[in-house]
């Protein structure tokens, strides 16, 4: 599955859209994993933002296509 922008702008809570909205770009289309590692929760290895190197958990199904 991939982080998509706008159902995650539909579906996150209003705190966590103020904590991303910064990185929103960067992170629309990134592959997120669903191994059952962390339950049913995703998350994104790696990601870079400003030059910075980041990962993302975690990552709800109804933020993704």
């Amino acid at each position: 599955m991939k982080f998509n922008k706008e159902r995650f702008l539909k579906n996150a809570p209003s705190g966590i859209k103020r904590q991303l909205k910064e990185c929103l770009d960067t992170l629309d289309g990134l592959e997120v994993v669903f191994d059952g590692r962390f339950g049913r929760d995703g998350y994104i290895t790696q990601y870079f933002d400003n030059g910075q190197q980041y990962c993302l958990y975690p990552v709800y199904k109804n933020w993704c296509i």
